[in-house]
Parts: C-alpha cells; structure tokens; sequence
C-alpha cells in the first residue's frame, strides 16, 4: 500500500508541474462547470453513434461524477480537453483502466470524445498525441491501445 501511495503522489505532483496543453488546445482536470459541455457530448447521436446509445442528462452527470474519481483516485484519467482561444470545453482525452471490460491487463485504453462541432479540424489528433507523449514519458504507461468501430474514419 507504501508503493501505491507514494506513486499517487508522484502523479499529483507531476500533474501540477506539467502544462498540457497543444497549440490550440488545453488539456486538464474537469471543473464542475463543465458539466453541461460534458452532458451536450454525450447526449449527441454523431458523438455516440459507436456507442451502444446516447446517454440520458442523469447518466451523463453520474458518468462526470466517475470520470473526476477516477482522476482523483489514479492522478491521470480522461481530461478535459478545451480551446485555448476561447475557453469552450470541446471533448476529452486520455486514459482508462478498465479491467471488467478489457483482458489486456496491463495495458491501458486511449480514449477520446469531442464534440462532434469540432471534428475533422485536426483537435483530436492534436490532443491525442500529446497524451500518448506524456503517457510514455511521464507516467510510464508502456502498454497502451485504442478501440474504434471499423467504420470510423482517423483523421
């Protein structure tokens, strides 16, 4: 328990010293005010429409709910992702431990979702890469996949 509790600690400090952030975009924790942006996403049909559904305004605030402990909990998680030019939040990235789910232990899930206004404009590829980056080099995730839909398009 020694171990995991000096590693969350690390990660808390290196999250506080790392600026993630891309050209356009800025990548951190979720602030209560982003809900909204968060329930939007979710309740979109071109955003879901390789997830079993859309998500109802209650499911996608207990799933915001989960995504800020998992944060809190593992240091790193899906982060919201927003546009430096203006402050909208447009998506999130990054990464996902899902054991009940995925038998590739120990590897951990990319994830990504943007609303769907700002796709095809490069942000996505953006983001991704600088998480992948910050994956490898300064959490140590050497293990790391994706899963898309064969019938998805990466830009």
């Amino acid at each position: 328990m020694l171990y995991y509790t000096f590693a969350h600690i690390c990660l808390i400090i290196l999250w506080r010293c790392l600026k993630l952030q891309t050209d356009r975009v800025l990548i951190r924790k979720w602030k209560d005010t982003d809900l909204d942006a968060f329930c939007k996403m979710n309740a979109d049909p071109i955003v879901c429409q390789h997830f079993p559904r859309v998500l109802s305004n209650s499911e996608s605030q207990e799933q915001f709910k989960a995504v800020k402990r998992y944060l809190e909990k593992n240091g790193f998680g899906p982060w919201a992702c927003e546009l430096k030019a203006d402050g909208t939040v447009i998506g999130m990235v990054g990464f996902f431990n899902n054991t009940k789910m995925y038998k590739l232990q120990p590897s951990t899930e990319l994830i990504w979702r943007l609303d769907s206004r700002y796709w095809g404009k490069g942000l996505a590829t953006e983001a991704t890469k600088k998480v992948i980056k910050v994956g490898f080099y300064n959490l140590d995730l050497m293990n790391m996949c994706f899963y898309r839909s064969s019938e998805y398009q990466l830009d």
